[in-house]
């Protein structure tokens, strides 16, 4: 498992981004599960303490071939957050 972490300044842009049409979401703690109400939770939450890149995105990478369910997915996010001290984090 390779995890990469990216940077992004805009909520709006990355909630776009990860949620195109064939994305799957796999787990999240927040209330809306599309990009639009996504991207207004995080501002929400950002506007309480303004940084200057406000998110990051978690990419989680497995090798080629290698079969992970939807479970282990969620699982893996989770373990990665706690990892980072992101578990109290919108997401």
């Amino acid at each position: 498992m390779i995890l990469k972490i990216l940077a992004s300044k805009s909520m709006q842009n990355l909630t776009g981004y990860i949620m195109k049409d064939d994305a799957v979401l796999v787990s999240t703690n927040m209330e809306s599960v599309d990009a639009p109400g996504m991207a207004r939770e995080f501002g929400l939450v950002t506007g309480l303490n303004p940084l200057k890149h406000k998110a990051i995105h978690l990419v989680i990478s497995h090798p080629l071939g290698e079969r992970v369910s939807q479970e282990q997915m969620a699982h893996e996010d989770q373990e990665a957050l706690k990892g980072l001290g992101y578990e109290n984090c919108p997401f």
